[in-house]
């Protein structure tokens, strides 16, 4: 016997009530629904990196407050090491992080769930997407603690 599920996501964006988290740092915000209840809060987040501008998409799942995603989505840093942000390896470093306390970049092994650990030679890069996503964690907090995701439409 063959089991298939069927999953529906929703995308809420450009929605009224989230428009006044945007800064100049969160660009956008996009609510996503599973079978009518909000489950994850996406950000769009520029940070200054080493060269320029890096974008970084935040996926945070409200559930139990953790991160889901960290996809760098453009960036123009040094060929090399700091192009190594871009690598699914480093940003899987993000994934499952609470968002109960800010990230913190070292260069060595983690010791604490919020230690996130540097790209050897991108210590810069990697602080500036940690950057970014404590950004984003600050602003996620403050619309949760606003904002009650569960009756957006």
């Amino acid at each position: 016997m063959i089991l298939i599920t069927a999953i529906s996501f929703f995308v809420i964006s450009n929605n009224s009530e989230l428009n006044k988290y945007l800064t100049d740092n969160i660009t956008e915000i996009k609510l996503i629904k599973d079978n009518g209840k909000v489950v994850e809060l996406e950000q769009t987040i520029i940070s200054e990196g080493f060269k320029d501008d890096i974008k970084i998409l935040l996926t945070i799942n409200i559930n139990d407050d953790k991160i889901k995603n960290v996809d760098v989505i453009e960036e123009d840093e040094s060929e090399g090491y700091g192009s190594y942000i871009n690598e699914d390896w480093f940003q899987r470093r993000f994934k499952a992080k609470n968002t109960d306390e800010k990230l913190e970049t070292i260069k060595m092994s983690a010791k604490q769930n919020n230690q996130i650990v540097a790209v050897t030679g991108a210590t810069e890069s990697s602080k500036a997407v940690v950057n970014g996503v404590n950004f984003g964690i600050d602003n996620y907090n403050k619309i949760k603690e606003e904002v009650n995701l569960q009756k957006i439409n």
